[in-house]
């Protein structure tokens, strides 16, 4: 709530006492990686989300956030790799498999962004961001 009220220092002082007093509380965890990804703090939110995902490591929220860090960072194969994760996890998630293809689409990996498109618009046809990412894909590979 402090971190909503823009008092994100107060926000992130009350986390870390929350993590002292219970350090495997994902929910707190998870929450402290989103305030310090709102931060910029990249590298610190990342390792917050390892820490929440050595308790629930198939949480299709912690893995997502994780991998819009690691993305952040200009880690595009960790990244990968965690949306994929995610989307194990969570297989009707369309944000998860737009950012991978986005992701897949930066390390040129084209077919595999291409298929990731497919995918998304098979749960939501009628997306106009996953369409034009679908149509630029086609474009690129001829397929």
């Amino acid at each position: 709530m402090l971190s909503l009220l823009d008092r994100p220092a107060e926000a992130l002082a009350t986390y870390r006492e929350a993590l002292r007093q219970d350090p495997a509380n994902t929910r707190v965890l998870n929450n402290t990686g989103n305030l310090l990804s709102d931060l910029g703090l990249w590298e610190e939110a990342v390792e917050h989300y390892d820490r929440a995902l050595e308790h629930e490591p198939d949480t299709a929220g912690i893995l997502y956030n994780k991998a819009n860090a690691l993305a952040a960072l200009g880690r595009q194969e960790g990244a990968a790799e965690a949306y994929r994760h995610a989307h194990a996890a969570d297989p009707k998630n369309v944000y998860i498999l737009n950012n991978l293809a986005c992701t897949l689409r930066e390390l040129g990996r084209f077919d595999e962004a291409r298929d990731a498109y497919e995918k998304a618009l098979a749960l939501s046809p009628d997306d106009p961001v996953l369409r034009a990412g679908r149509n630029d894909m086609r474009r690129i590979t001829g397929k």
